[in-house]
């Protein structure tokens, strides 16, 4: 398995359009920061953004195996399953300890507003989870994952004040990160169920540009 990862990671250069995927990868991270920074308190919108940058790297390995030539290949498994959710928790947990580095930033400059920035730390953990689901299904059931996603970052986006209100968790910026890890690491074990329970299902065409369905 562990060489069969090795040689599917190398693979991931000759995904379509990779300068591209990688441009668009920079751009988001850039303004999920811009806008984090503009933000008198750790924000919602910048944190998703910073946490998209990264997640690009799961568009790539998906497109991979889009193609028929991948398809058919033995990788087709290692490409499919094993590498999109590395490639996912590893992303997310880089964009989330950068999350982690602004809030304790925004605590020292604000004292004041630390509460609602640990709430919304460990808010960006709940949608990083969400956003992992997403990312797994995408591909395989695009509009079905459209409305999941939207219903789950809602509902998420909503509810998290008021759970942490119920529960009476005292926040620290400690407490607030393991909280936000743990809603990560569930998304990643959700990630992997659901790409194994959707294995055999073909790649939606909707989920990917009209430039590429050619190779489908």
């Amino acid at each position: 398995m562990t060489g069969e990862l090795k040689r599917g990671i190398k693979l991931i250069k000759y995904g379509f359009n990779l300068k591209s995927s990688i441009l668009i990868a920079v751009l988001f991270f850039i303004m999920g920061i811009v806008i984090s920074i503009m933000d008198s308190k750790v924000s919602l919108l910048g944190g998703t953004y910073i946490m998209l940058g990264p997640l690009m790297s799961v568009q790539i390995v998906s497109m991979l195996t889009c193609a028929n030539s991948v398809a058919a290949s033995s990788y087709k498994r290692v490409l499919e399953i094993w590498i999109p959710n590395l490639a996912g928790f590893l992303s997310i947990t880089f964009g989330y300890s950068f999350i982690i580095v602004i809030t304790a930033l925004k605590i020292r400059k604000t004292p004041l507003l630390e509460t609602d920035n640990l709430r919304n730390l460990v808010c960006i953990g709940a949608l990083a989870c969400v956003l992992g689901i997403y990312m797994s299904t995408a591909y395989k059931s695009f509009f079905m994952s459209i409305f999941l996603f939207t219903v789950a970052y809602m509902f998420v986006y909503f509810s998290t004040d008021i759970l942490l209100e119920v529960t009476k968790i005292h926040l620290t910026i400690l407490s607030a990160a393991l909280i936000g890890f743990c809603f990560i690491l569930l998304g990643s074990v959700l990630s992997f169920m659901f790409s194994k329970a959707f294995y055999k299902k073909p790649i939606s065409k909707y989920a990917v540009g009209g430039a590429f369905r050619k190779y489908m």
